[in-house]
């Protein structure tokens, strides 16, 4: 059973050609933008990345020492649409991604998880008709609940871009912030093998 102590899990497993669920209500159209077609396209189907770092891993402000690898499974929950058309917050679904962070001076990984809420439209501002805010094309953020941080995605290619920031960071177990702010990562995608530990620290009876 997923444990979800104060974050709200996410996921993502292997990235392969997933065809789009013409049954499916709300599935992310195929030219929708460029984050669309790194997601899942049908409900609980999981997408793998991963990535790796060379020249001693990513300098820690928190907890201290060096990022050597972060993975991330992805998934389309099963959160029901929650209407934004006045305006305010809704979305017409919501990912979660799960990552996994492996620190040098650590022997066990640390985990995290957080929402990802999808637009297909526009937020218009009632008052005024003008848009606040355009749908989820270019980029996927991410948040935690309980003081838990969040994070930007970026599409780019087949690549996962997710932006660290320096000052919130975010919660996986304990406190993940980067050295330096606006830290930019490139995870790749990966077979559903690589994120085995997380099914297994997510999903584990």
């Amino acid at each position: 059973m997923m444990r979800r102590a104060c974050l709200i899990a996410a996921a993502l497993a292997t990235l392969g050609a997933v065809p789009a669920c013409a049954g499916e209500p709300g599935a992310p159209a195929g030219d929708a933008g460029p984050i669309t077609k790194l997601l899942p396209q049908t409900r609980n189907h999981k997408i793998c990345f991963t990535a790796h770092f060379g020249d001693g891993g990513i300098p820690l402000a928190r907890p201290g020492g060096h990022l050597q690898s972060l993975t991330a499974e992805l998934y389309w929950d099963d959160a029901e649409p929650v209407d934004y058309s006045d305006g305010g917050f809704g979305y017409d679904r919501r990912y979660e991604i799960m990552l996994m962070a492996r620190i040098d001076g650590q022997q066990k990984p640390m985990f995290g998880g957080l929402e990802c809420p999808y637009s297909d439209r526009a937020r218009i501002d009632p008052k005024t008709g003008e848009t606040t805010e355009g749908p989820s094309a270019t980029g996927l953020f991410c948040y935690q609940d309980c003081g838990g941080g969040s994070l930007h995605f970026e599409a780019d290619g087949k690549a996962l871009i997710v932006v660290l920031d320096g000052e919130d960071g975010v919660r996986l177990g304990q406190d993940l912030q980067p050295a330096v702010n606006a830290t930019r990562l490139r995870l790749e995608p990966a077979p559903a093998g690589v994120c085995q530990p997380i099914e297994d620290y997510y999903f584990k009876d």
